[in-house]
């Protein structure tokens, strides 16, 4: 009885052995990027009419009178009205502090924000806005409206260099390059950069929407045969 114990223990160790030394699959591990170049075709502008003094009434008037021009101004160059918020008023006392504390009047403001969707409306936006002397306004951010589009194709890209890669690590050990095993997605998409900005009046023709990279990374990890 103990010598069948024993030899069925030993068989048990034996298959358990010739399991474990199975060779592992062979593998290699590559991160690659790819990139596609855009240009910014939305544009978003953020203005603020804001005055200052000590007749809240008559500073909110003149405040409402400018952001009713700005609001104008945005239906003149046919920018739909979902495309332009105009916040409710704002009043913050200012003091001076030394020598002594002193109320020097209150700031009444209204933000309004506009967007629009091409580089000859955003040249005219700006230009308009300086013209009403609306001196506190500024380019908030700059999109891509096909940005997902992009995404993918930049996607696409990093998985042909990841290839690429592999395959020349392939090719100097030896060995054939096989199927995908694992692959992930890391990165942040680029932003657009806009080369001229609004100063006072200036031409429109001084703008330039500029490009951007959308780029996308990977890491991927494929077979060695």
């Amino acid at each position: 009885m103990t010598r069948t114990l024993t030899l069925a223990l030993g068989l048990c160790l034996l298959l358990a052995s010739c399991g474990s030394g199975e060779p592992q699959p062979r593998q290699v591990a590559v991160s690659a990027s790819g990139s596609v170049t855009a240009t910014a075709d939305i544009y978003v502008v953020r203005g603020s009419a804001s005055l200052r003094g000590l007749d809240i009434a008559g500073l909110k008037t003149s405040v409402d009178k400018q952001v009713a021009s700005i609001l104008a101004l945005g239906e003149d160059l046919d920018i739909a009205a979902e495309d332009i918020t105009a916040d409710s008023v704002s009043v913050a006392p200012e003091w001076q502090w030394q020598p002594e504390k002193r109320l020097l009047g209150y700031r009444v403001s209204r933000d309004v924000t506009i967007r629009v969707n091409s580089i000859d409306t955003y040249a005219e936006l700006v230009t308009g806005l300086a013209r009403l002397g609306v001196n506190d306004f500024g380019l908030a951010q700059r999109e891509i409206s096909d940005h997902a589009a992009l995404e993918h194709q930049a996607l696409a890209r990093a998985m042909e260099n990841a290839r690429a890669r592999a395959q020349v690590l392939a090719d100097a050990s030896d060995m054939t390059l096989g199927k995908v095993i694992t692959v992930s997605e890391a990165g942040s998409p680029g932003v657009p950069m806009m080369r001229a900005m609004a100063s006072a009046a200036p031409e429109q023709d001084s703008y330039q929407a500029g490009t951007s990279k959308v780029t996308a990374r990977v890491s991927v990890t494929y077979e060695l045969h």
